[in-house]
């Protein structure tokens, strides 16, 4: 019971960081995704069944936070594929764990712009919105490094066993 509290508050404190904090700093309006790499985490240290739970959770607060105009229910859809996806794999480093930031960041982000595609957003040309899907991605991979390994440790202490 300790740890799910725990797991809700880091996201919903990775939603206040990133839409205060990191928005600021954001290069061409694309920011570092602090709410994936939370995921990713939680996908690497717990497993899918959290990650999942987190992954919408976090997603779904993300969609509804100001100054998000897009539909409700895009960074919630995207974030429990990225749950999925990390909890699939399991890192033996840290350099892994940073690839695998950057994997689930490139399927995420890009999953976010195909359903805005499909949900018939303005479709910017393919170069621009690949350019800003590798931006996303390096952005992702930079903060992953820094934090990931901790991140994934301190999730590990909380609970030890992966579900």
């Amino acid at each position: 019971m300790k740890s799910t509290l725990a797991y809700i508050v880091l996201c919903a404190a990775a939603v206040v960081l990133q839409v205060s904090v990191f928005s600021p700093w954001a290069w061409n309006g694309i920011a570092a995704d602090l709410v994936l790499l939370m995921v990713v985490a939680i996908g690497l240290a717990r497993g899918g069944t959290y990650a999942v739970v987190c992954g919408f959770g976090a997603g779904l607060l993300l969609d509804l936070v100001p100054p998000s105009t897009d539909e409700t229910g895009r960074w919630a859809m995207a974030m429990i594929v990225v749950a999925l996806l990390a909890s699939a794999i399991q890192p033996t480093s840290r350099r892994s764990m940073v690839a695998t930031a950057a994997v689930c960041s490139f399927v995420g982000t890009s999953l976010y712009a195909l359903i805005g595609v499909v949900l018939g957003d303005h479709l910017p040309s393919f170069g621009s919105m690949l350019g800003a899907i590798l931006l996303g991605v390096l952005w992702d991979s930079a903060v992953a490094a820094l934090l990931m390994p901790r991140i994934v440790r301190l999730f590990t202490r909380l609970q030890p066993h992966r579900v």
